[in-house]
């Protein structure tokens, strides 16, 4: 399998790292932390989306920073290794708080230790256990 890093883009971006399909590290990425790529790895990133005039929450050019952010990770691997899921892709219209519930249920005990507390590192882990197999849509 390999190592797969899983990215959920913002301004603070929660990245998430697997190794042959289990979590080895969840953190908080700021804006001045590089990834490194190694030959191989593959990523798979949440796209950001626009919603129509009040589907959405916010200003939607939001939206560009976060895409911003998602390519600034991402620029050092073959476009061939990345895989982008849309947010109704993996987790549908899941409120916030029982999604991140549903994501840790999904983790070994040693894999949820090294998870914090931050919903954006909860949805990078939960983007990649979608990746993986290990999640169906929604958390189901």
């Amino acid at each position: 399998m390999g190592r797969m890093i899983a990215v959920d883009p913002g301004r603070n971006a929660g990245i998430a790292e697997f190794l042959d399909g289990r979590l080895v590290r969840a953190w908080l990425m700021r804006a001045h932390e590089p990834i490194t790529y190694r030959d191989g790895d593959k990523a798979v990133c949440e796209k950001p989306l626009v919603y129509r005039i009040g589907a959405g929450k916010g200003d939607p050019s939001g939206m560009i920073k976060t895409g911003m952010s998602g390519a600034r990770i991402l620029a050092l691997f073959p476009e061939s290794s990345i895989t982008h899921v849309p947010p109704s892709r993996w987790k549908a219209q899941v409120p916030k708080a029982l999604m991140c519930t549903r994501v840790l249920d999904r983790l070994t005990d040693d894999e949820r230790a090294l998870v914090p507390g931050n919903h954006n590192v909860l949805d990078a882990v939960g983007i990649g256990l979608f990746s993986l197999g290990r999640m169906r849509r929604g958390g189901a």
